[in-house]
C-alpha cells in the first residue's frame, strides 16, 4: 500500500527543502525497520532514534544487509534519555563558564545567556563519573523559545545566530532570525574551544555557537575528544571557521591563509558519540594544515564508536566526514566500530574549486566522506552534493564517498648530500630508526626518495646519517623523503552499507578500492561492503579544474592495488547512474573495474577480486577493466572479469563473480563503444560471452541489455532536467510500461527504488542560491591572418571555476578554443565565422553566446 509524502516546505526555520522532480511517494512493505517512525511532516524522513530504543538498544532490523553486517550497537539520543533535571548554573563570561565546568555535578545544567559571547580556549570537560540517568547539560537559554529548533528531527541553521543566509551555502527558511546561541570563540592559535578529559562521559551541548577568532588559525580542531571521552552529544550547534576569501587579478590566487581551520570535532579514542541536527562549515586548509574535515576519527589507539551522525549539514574542504588516514604505528591502532550516518547533507562550496591550477594559495579539496579504518557502517537518506577533481591533488579524481581502507604513510623530509657511496647525510630535518623497520614495505628496507630517484634504506646509522640501495650519484644538498612504516599496519574496512543515498553534481560517485600508501605500505583490505539502491546523477567529467578531453566520471569505480588479496565479497546492486558528460576513451559510466596488481590474464599472478556482484543497475555503459599495463584485457571484458574475480587457482572459467540483469547505455558519448565487450555473468554464459544486440527486454540468454542513445535515455521519465541540463535534475524514476519494470532478479525494477529515495532524503537538502552563469563576452577583436591571436572569453557564474566548448558553427582555420575559454592561435584563412559557445560553472548551470570573428 502507497502513502503520500506530503512535504511542507517551510514548516520550520531549520529544515531544508527539497525541489527535485519526482513521485512523492514511498512503500511502506519496503522500507527499514519502524516505519511508523516516518513523519510525514517536513524534514527527515526517520525520527531520530529509529534504529535505537531506549537503554540504546539497537534497532537496524534484521543484523546484515547484502553481505555486510549492520551496526551492533547505536547512540540514544532522547532528550528524554539524557536527563540533567539538578540544578542549573549560569555561565557568562570565560570565568564564569570555567568555574562552572569545575563544579557542575551529575544531572546539572549550565546555562549560558544567548546574549553571551566568551573569548577563550581549552574549557575542560571534566571526568565527573556519570551515568545514563544522570547527564550534564551545556546549554543556550532559548530552548523555551518557541523560534529555537525543537528537539527530535529539527536541524539547527545560521538563523540561529541572527542570518538570514551564508554566502556559498545552502539557503535555510528564516522567518524570524534572532540571537538564539552564546557565541564561544577560540582566540588563540591551534587551541580547541572544549577539551574533553581523560573519562569524561555523559555531556550533552545544546545551541551552542562554537567558532574561532578571525586572523587566528587552528590546525588542531574546534571540539578535542581525543582523551578518551564517552558519551557526548552534539545537538543543535553550530560550529565553524570563518568565510574563505580568495582572490587574484591576472596571477595567482592570495587567500586568508591565517583562517585555515583544520577540524571541527575530534573523535579519536571517544565512545559513544552523536552529532544531530547541526550545522558545519567553513573548514578549510590553504597553507597551514592539509586536510580538513567536519568530523574526524579513526586513528586513534583505544576503542571508538558507536557514532551517530544524523541530520545535520557537513561541509568541509577536504573530507566532510573522515575515519581513519592515520594511526599509531609502532603502538596498535584501534579499528572504529558501529557508524549510523543518515540523513546528512555534505556539501562543498563551489566557491572552494578555483580555475588556475597550481599557482598561488588555494583551499585544499577532497571528496564528502571516506572510510580508511571501520567496522559495520551506515550510510543512509544522505545527500552528497558537490566533489571535483582537483588539479592541485593530484589523488583525488572528484569522487563523493570513498571506502579505501589505507595504511596511511609515515615519513621524515629535509635535504641530504649524498657521498657517491650509498651514504645520505641529512642537512636539514633527520632520519628515523624507522627506516630498517621490519614493517617496512620491504621489511627492513623502508622506501627513501632523494633527489627525484627511488632507493631503499639499508642501514640507519645515526639520525643524520643512513645508507641505501641502489647507490644515487654523488650530490650536493637535494631533497629526501624518508618513509618509515605506514602508521596503520591493521587498517581496514568491513562491513559497510550504503542505501537510498543521493549523490548530485561531481565528478565521480563511489571509489571502492584498496592501494597501497605512497610509501608502499599495505592494509588489511576491506570486505562485506553492500551498496544498493543509490542515486547518482549529475556526474561530469569536466567538473574539473584540470579537465581533459579524456577525463573520467564513473558512478562506481573498484580498484584494487595490493597482491595480498584484500578485496572480497561485495555487491554493487539496483542503483541508477546518470553521466551528464564522460570523455571519450575514459573509463566512464555505471561501473569501471581496474587490477593494478596483475600481469597476466589467467589469474596466476597479482590480486583478485573475489565474490563480486554487480546486478540489477540501470546507467550508460563503463566496464572497462585494466590491468597493470593500463589496456583493455586481451579477450575483452570477460577475460578481465575472470582474472578480477576467480579465486586463485582458476580453473576452467569457475569464477565467483556475476554480473547480470544490468541495463547498460551505449553510444551516450563519443567512442563509448570502444569499451565493449561488455560482460556477461558466468551464471548467464559460462565461457561464452559475446555482446548482445538492443532488444526491448533482456531474454533469458542475454540477461544485460544494451539499449543505444535515445533507446537509453527514454527508459526514464526524464533523463535531464526541466531546463535540459543533460544526466541532471531528471526524474529517474522507469517511464510507464518500462519493460525493465519487476525485471531484476528478485522481481524488483532494475534500478534504484526512487520513491525510498525520495523519501528518505526529503528535507535533508535545501537549494544554494547561485550567481546564474552568464557569458559577457559580446563581441570579438578581428585577426588578422599569419598573426598570433589570443582573446579569453569573459562569463560570470557561481564560481571562477569555468569550463568552454563550442556547440555549434566553426572557428577560422588556425582557431581553436581551450575549455578555460580562450581563443588562440594563428588564423590562416580570411573570413567571418560564426559559432556559438557554451560555459559551464562548477555548480554545473549552463551559458551560451553566439559571436562571429572577423579574419582580415
Amino acid at each position: 500500500m502507497k502513502s503520500t509524502l506530503f512535504v511542507l516546505l517551510a514548516a520550520s526555520a531549520a529544515w531544508g527543502q527539497f525541489v527535485q522532480p519526482g513521485h512523492w511517494t514511498w512503500n511502506g512493505t519496503t522500507l527499514s525497520p519502524a516505519v511508523a517512525g516516518v513523519p510525514t511532516g517536513g524534514g527527515p524522513t526517520q525520527a531520530e532514534n529509529v534504529y535505537c530504543l531506549p537503554g540504546e538498544v539497537s534497532n537496524f532490523g534484521a543484523m546484515v544487509d547484502g553481505p555486510a553486517t549492520l551496526p551492533q550497537a547505536c547512540v540514544d539520543t532522547a532528550i528524554a534519555d539524557t536527563p540533567s533535571s539538578g540544578t542549573t548554573l549560569t555561565a557568562t563570561d570565560p570565568v564564569s563558564l570555567t568555574i562552572a565546568l569545575s563544579t557542575v555535578a551529575c544531572g546539572q545544567s549550565i546555562v549560558i545567556p544567548a546574549t553571551a559571547t566568551i573569548s577563550g580556549a581549552n574549557f575542560t570537560l571534566a571526568a565527573k563519573a556519570c551515568d545514563a540517568a544522570h547527564w550534564i547539560t551545556i546549554r543556550t537559554d532559548q530552548l523555551t523559545n518557541p523560534s529555537f529548533p525543537a528537539a527530535g528531527n529539527v536541524r539547527a541553521t545560521p538563523c540561529q545566530i541572527n542570518l538570514l543566509s551564508v554566502a556559498n551555502y545552502p539557503n535555510y527558511a528564516c522567518p524570524s532570525p534572532g540571537s538564539r546561541m552564546p557565541a564561544l570563540i577560540a582566540n588563540s592559535t591551534n587551541q580547541p574551544i572544549f577539551i574533553a578529559a581523560a573519562g569524561a562521559n555523559h555531556y550533552r551541548l545544546i545551541g551552542l555557537n562554537i567558532t574561532k577568532a578571525s586572523g587566528v588559525f587552528n590546525t588542531n580542531s574546534l571540539v578535542d575528544l581525543s582523551n578518551g571521552a564517552d558519551h557526548i552529544i552534539f545537538d543543535r550547534v553550530l560550529m565553524h571557521g570563518v568565510p574563505l576569501s580568495c582572490s587574484r587579478s591576472g596571477g595567482p590566487y592570495t587567500c586568508n591563509t591565517a583562517d585555515d581551520l583544520k577540524v571541527g570535532i575530534n573523535l579519536n579514542n571517544a565512545t559513544a558519540i552523536a552529532v544531530i541536527n547541526s550545522w558545519m562549515w567553513d573548514f578549510y586548509c590553504t597553507v597551514n594544515c592539509t586536510d580538513s574535515q567536519a568530523v574526524v576519527g579513526g586513528y586513534g589507539g583505544s576503542s571508538e564508536g558507536p557514532y551517530k551522525i544524523y541530520n545535520n549539514m557537513l561541509s568541509a574542504a577536504a573530507e566532510n566526514f573522515l575515519q581513519g588516514g592515520g594511526g599509531q604505528y609502532p603502538n596498535p591502532t584501534a579499528m572504529p566500530a558501529d557508524l549510523e550516518f543518515r540523513q546528512n547533507h555534505l556539501f562543498k562550496p563551489v566557491s572552494f574549486v578555483l580555475l588556475t591550477a597550481g599557482n598561488g594559495n588555494h583551499p585544499i579539496f577532497k571528496n564528502n566522506s571516506e572510510l580508511k579504518n571501520f567496522n559495520r557502517a551506515l550510510f543512509e537518506g544522505n545527500v552528497f552534493e558537490n566533489s571535483w577533481t582537483s588539479s592541485w591533488q593530484s589523488d583525488q579524481i572528484g569522487y563523493q564517498l570513498l571506502i579505501t581502507p589505507k595504511n596511511q604513510s609515515s615519513l621524515s623530509q629535509g635535504n641530504a648530500t649524498s657521498d657517491g657511496s650509498g651514504t645520505l647525510t641529512a642537512v636539514t630535518g633527520t632520519f628515523s630508526s624507522l627506516v630498517v623497520d621490519p614493517a617496512c614495505a620491504t621489511p627492513n628496507h623502508c622506501n627513501v626518495k632523494y633527489n627525484g630517484g627511488f632507493y631503499q634504506a639499508q642501514t640507519w646509522i645515526d639520525s643524520t646519517h643512513i645508507t641505501v640501495s641502489p647507490i644515487p650519484p654523488a650530490s650536493g644538498a637535494a631533497s629526501f623523503s624518508a618513509f618509515r612504516p605506514g602508521l596503520c599496519p591493521t587498517c581496514s574496512v568491513h562491513n559497510v552499507t550504503a542505501r537510498y543515498n543521493e549523490f548530485r553534481n561531481s565528478t565521480n560517485g563511489i571509489q571502492f578500492g584498496v592501494a597501497g600508501s605512497d610509501g608502499g605500505d599495505l592494509s588489511q583490505g576491506m570486505d562485506s561492503i553492500s551498496i544498493h539502491d543509490n542515486l547518482f546523477h549529475g556526474l561530469n567529467s569536466n567538473l574539473s579544474n584540470a579537465a581533459g578531453a579524456s577525463n573520467q566520471s564513473t558512478c562506481f569505480f573498484a580498484s584494487n592495488g595490493q597482491s595480498n588479496t584484500t578485496l572480497r565479497t561485495f555487491t554493487f546492486e539496483h542503483n541508477t547512474c546518470a553521466v551528464a558528460h564522460a570523455g571519450p576513451f575514459s573509463p566512464s559510466g555505471l561501473e569501471a573495474t581496474m587490477d593494478s596488481t596483475a600481469t597476466t590474464t589467467d589469474g596466476s599472478t597479482g590480486g583478485y577480486m573475489s565474490n563480486a556482484v554487480i546486478r540489477n543497475n540501470i546507467g550508460p555503459a563503463g566496464g572497462q577493466v585494466l590491468y597493470k599495463s593500463g589496456t583493455i584485457y586481451p579477450g575483452g571484458l570477460q577475460a578481465g572479469l575472470k582474472q578480477q574475480g576467480c579465486t586463485p587457482p582458476v580453473t576452467g572459467t569457475t569464477c565467483s563473480w556475476i554480473y547480470t540483469r544490468n541495463v547498460l547505455g551505449v553510444g551516450q558519448w563519443t567512442s563509448q563503444l570502444n569499451n565493449t565487450p561488455f560482460s556477461c555473468s558466468n551464471a548467464d554464459l559460462g565461457s561464452s560471452c559475446t555482446q548482445p544486440p538492443a532488444p526491448a527486454g533482456c531474454s533469458t540468454a542475454h540477461a544485460t541489455c544494451f539499449p543505444s542513445g535515445g533507446a537509453f535515455t527514454s527508459l526514464f521519465v526524464s533523463y535531464n532536467s526541466p531546463s535540459g541540463q543533460p544526466g541532471y535534475l531528471g526524474d529517474y524514476h522507469l517511464a510507464a510500461n518500462s519493460p525493465y519494470a519487476g525485471a531484476g532478479t528478485d522481481g524488483k525494477d532494475i534500478g534504484a527504488n526512487i520513491d525510498q529515495i525520495l523519501a528518505l532524503t526529503a528535507g535533508v537538502r535545501s537549494n544554494t542560491s547561485y550567481t546564474p552563469a552568464s557569458i559577457t563576452t559580446t563581441s570579438l577583436p578581428n585577426g588578422t591572418v599569419g598573426s598570433a591571436y589570443l582573446q579569453p572569453l569573459a562569463g560570470s557564474s557561481a564560481s571562477d571555476f569555468q569550463i568552454w566548448h563550442l556547440t555549434s558553427g566553426s572557428l577560422p582555420a588556425g582557431i581553436s578554443l581551450s575549455l578555460g575559454g580562450t581563443l588562440s592561435g594563428t588564423p590562416t584563412v580570411s573570413g567571418t565565422s560564426s559559432f556559438t559557445v557554451q560555459m559551464m560553472d562548477g555548480a554545473q548551470q549552463y551559458a551560451t553566446q553566439s559571436l562571429t570573428l572577423a579574419v582580415q
